[in-house]
């Protein structure tokens, strides 16, 4: 069994190798036999190994979703966040990409926009930590009150209904 260093050259050439040979998966024979050799071939450290369930992925999406549209992509990209890596947040989850700064139309995104549901989230779950939670540190007890009445950091917006702005 090859003992594989994440940091070392060999493993970054494999590594690359793998990703070429997902494009090259053209049956369930091939793709079950390059999942057992990444994952049972090797002796993984902790960063090979996490590396080799990604490139596993890839192979399986690839394989068996080679027509998926961007909506189930996206879809499958959130449903492995929440369940696979427990970032189910209470209010939603949001994806920036930092290159869609270069793009005006795109600047939007760089603010977070609640709607008046989560915004009513937002002021009942800081009333009630403030209720749970009193012996917290005196700054966050502060936003929780700020934010109890209603009020949001600058970095977020309510968005806009039905074409009136809300805030």
């Amino acid at each position: 069994m090859i003992k594989l260093e994440e940091q070392s050259n060999e493993f970054i050439e494999l590594e690359k190798e793998w990703y070429k040979e997902v494009d090259t998966i053209s049956s369930k024979n091939k793709l079950n036999n390059f999942v057992n050799k990444v994952m049972t071939a090797y002796d993984h450290d902790y960063g090979t190994y996490t590396r080799a369930l990604a490139v596993c992925t890839k192979a399986f999406i690839r394989f068996y979703g080679s027509a998926m549209t961007n909506m189930q992509a996206s879809f499958l990209m959130w449903e492995i966040i929440r369940h696979t890596f427990h970032k189910n947040d209470a209010f939603g989850l949001q994806l920036i990409t930092y290159e869609s700064i270069l793009y005006p139309q795109e600047l939007d995104r760089f603010i977070v926009k609640f709607d008046e549901e989560t915004h009513q989230k937002i002021i009942d779950t800081a009333k009630k930590f403030l209720e749970e939670h009193k012996d917290a540190p005196k700054e966050t007890i502060e936003h929780w009150e700020k934010l109890a009445t209603g009020w949001l950091p600058n970095c977020v917006a309510l968005k806009e209904k039905k074409g009136k702005a809300v805030a």
